[in-house]
């Protein structure tokens, strides 16, 4: 479980490191109008967190009608989510 976490840790990191970098003129632009970094930096935090918020749920939906879906095959008859 700490492998898989620290393995998802670093995926998301390199994603949004990845993000920044392909928006870097964005931020220049914005900069050069005369926003502030901590205003770049609320976008950018508000962005992220409705990006969790959208993977968080649909990875948990995805849970659920996996396991609804495999409820009857007797494979899965131990599998147990609280």
């Amino acid at each position: 479980m700490l492998l898989g976490f620290i393995v998802g840790v670093a995926i998301v990191g390199l994603t949004f490191s990845l993000f920044i970098r392909d928006n870097i003129k964005q931020f220049g632009a914005l900069k050069a109008i005369g926003v502030t970094n901590g205003k770049i930096r609320k976008m950018v935090a508000a962005q992220a967190g409705l990006v969790g918020l959208i993977g968080y749920g649909l990875g948990v939906l995805g849970t659920v009608f996996f396991i609804w879906g495999f409820s009857g095959n007797p494979t899965f008859k131990g599998f147990y989510i609280p």
